[in-house]
């Protein structure tokens, strides 16, 4: 463990920093939802145009994200992305209607698709081929622990005072961020941008798959396993049999999540380290082949030990967790990775406001275990199509 940590640059460390504090606002706001419908006056269709604003603000600046990634000096792009995050969260917690505080979630989300670009695309030009996988590991490390930790603090601090907190917590910590940017990166250039280049040189998404090859479809089909597994596992089949079908309190419920999140944390790491010391290609199938083993036995479930044991036993899945992330890097050259970083994004958005859609539809229409069956089928597709792209042999 000492080995690989020593390896890691110190500007890595920074950035995994990074984009947890920029992205804070985002799991911090959740436990006021009920907050704000009341201070607002909202109906649930309103509170439903909030939560989603900010993804879909997300998904459509994720592929102009990836452009200004690769033509930008990425820390000033990261020095912009935190000033606006700090004054955007001002704002928000100063907000007296409701359009104001729609608005300020949706910049977010814009500037969120910024941050995700660079840091990532940073992250993965800093690691070297030995220890990618790890490098990406501790920002997904980082990040789950920000979204394991942000909630509670910013409910208990709102139960103590009122739903502004958590936009006051978003402006400290992209503070923190933009002083972490200035101290920590002042001395690295790995992103620089490519707007040197000539027209005809310069990197474009019409040129991404073609030169990313199978290892980036195959990257891009793990992240989506992940993400459509994860949103609709997490968000909505498992609070909904838990909730109407065991009739288990709010409380446990969020044990059972939480579980699944903290256990998540050590999970990565370990599937990182072992991705990177026995290869990451050849972890490809295996990893698709273990999100689809670890959803088969949910459709056991029955009683309330089988639901928790069943439950945890998802946070398995978080050993192919910084996989994708390290194959769309070990796929593209430098001057792509913001491109290609970009794309990634955007596949995970598409699949986070897939899932919880997916899997609501499906139990409404087909019940609990018809659910489980469209959950587990869009896995085990994802599996087969990157069985298929690892297959085909690569054009000469």
């Amino acid at each position: 463990m000492r080995r690989w940590a020593a390896d890691v640059p110190g500007v890595a460390w920074v950035l995994c920093g990074v984009l947890p504090l920029l992205q804070l606002t985002i799991s911090a706001t959740f436990p006021v939802v009920p907050q704000v419908r009341e201070a607002f006056a909202l109906n649930y269709s309103e509170v439903g145009i909030y939560l989603a604003s900010l993804s879909f603000a997300r998904l459509l600046c994720d592929l102009p994200a990836g452009q200004l990634a690769t033509r930008f000096n990425g820390r000033h792009l990261l020095i912009a992305s935190g000033v606006l995050t700090f004054a955007v969260c001002v704002l928000a917690a100063l907000a007296s209607e409701y359009w104001q505080l729609l608005l300020a979630r949706m910049v977010i989300g814009a500037v969120t698709a910024v941050n995700q670009a660079v840091v990532l695309a940073w992250l993965v030009s800093l690691a070297s081929a030995r220890n990618r996988g790890v490098v990406m590991g501790l920002s997904e490390t980082a990040f789950s622990l920000m979204v394991v930790f942000s909630p509670l603090i910013a409910g208990a601090l709102a139960a103590a005072l009122n739903w502004r907190t958590p936009f006051v917590m978003g402006a400290a910590a992209a503070a923190l961020a933009l002083a972490l940017v200035l101290w920590g990166t002042r001395d690295d250039q790995a992103i620089l941008g490519h707007s040197a280049h000539g027209a005809e040189h310069a990197p474009s998404f019409r040129r991404l798959l073609p030169t990313g090859g199978t290892l980036l479809v195959m990257g891009y089909l793990l992240g989506f396993a992940i993400f459509f597994g994860r949103q609709a596992l997490q968000s909505v089949y498992l609070p909904a049999l838990g909730g109407d079908v065991l009739g288990l309190s709010p409380f446990l419920l969020g044990l059972a999540i939480s579980g699944i999140a903290v256990a998540s944390t050590g999970v990565t790491l370990v599937g990182s380290a072992l991705a990177d010391r026995y290869g990451r290609t050849a972890c490809v199938l295996p990893g698709l082949g273990l999100l689809v083993l670890v959803q088969t036995p949910l459709v056991f479930i029955h009683d309330v030990p089988s639901y928790f044991a069943l439950a945890w036993l998802q946070a398995l899945a978080a050993a192919v967790n910084s996989l994708p992330l390290s194959l769309v890097g070990d796929a593209l050259p430098a001057a792509y990775r913001g491109l290609g970083m970009a794309g990634y994004r955007l596949v995970a958005d598409v699949a986070i406001l897939a899932g919880p859609l997916t899997a609501g539809l499906a139990l409404d229409h087909l019940g609990v275990q018809g659910a489980w069956g469209v959950i587990w089928g869009t896995t085990a597709l994802c599996a087969t199509l990157a069985f298929l792209a690892a297959r085909r042999k690569p054009a000469t």
